[in-house]
């Protein structure tokens, strides 16, 4: 995935980064100064403890949808609501975007994250289809939220992602390869190996 992001559209003023969740995304100078020692998992790997990062982070399912602020590695604040099947995209990211006005006063985000639960053209940045809610066939979530927001934006399946960020900062530290599993309104799963999202 490290040289499919290449082609996402994020400003050029940005530089490569080992960020815990987002392998692969270039992030903001400004955000890139350690905030901790690095950190050996148990088969002897050793990386950053974390990165100060003001992350958005979005996770969108069938059943819920969450939307969580990372400063650096440490989850500050969360909110999920029940997903309105019948509502398609246009509820979602208005909900969505009510609740990051909600917390504009209070955090000043970096950049953006999400999963989604379903499969996602990962070159293209977009929603490939949703197998349990409608009207989200070759979806361009990446561009809404990058455009309604002004924020570096990525995003991948919602295993994939999750797969990533336990193997970054998680249960999964020290451990390649690793298999993560997903089980919610469906079954998915995120394979790591070498280092990167298989």
């Amino acid at each position: 995935k490290a040289s499919q992001a290449e082609m996402l559209p994020i400003p050029a003023t940005t530089v490569w980064s080992s960020s815990a969740a987002l392998s692969g995304v270039r992030l903001p100078a400004s955000a890139l100064a350690r905030t901790g020692p690095v950190k050996s998992g148990p088969s002897g790997s050793s990386r950053r403890a974390g990165i100060a990062v003001k992350a958005l982070a979005m996770d969108i399912g069938g059943t819920k949808y969450s939307v969580a602020v990372f400063d650096g590695v440490k989850m500050v604040d969360r909110a999920s609501e029940a997903t309105d099947r019948e509502g398609g995209p246009e509820w979602m990211i208005a909900r969505i975007l009510h609740q990051v006005a909600r917390w504009r006063g209070a955090h000043v985000f970096d950049l953006c994250g999400i999963g989604f639960g379903g499969p996602v053209d990962f070159a293209r940045q977009r929603v490939a289809l949703s197998t349990h809610v409608g009207g989200w066939s070759d979806y361009p979530l990446v561009d809404e939220i990058r455009d309604a927001l002004g924020l570096p934006v990525v995003m991948d399946n919602d295993a994939n992602a999750g797969a990533l960020g336990e193997h970054r900062n998680g249960a999964g530290i020290g451990f390649d390869p690793l298999f993560y599993m997903t089980l919610s309104t469906g079954i998915g799963g995120g394979i790591i190996s070498q280092g990167c999202i298989y």
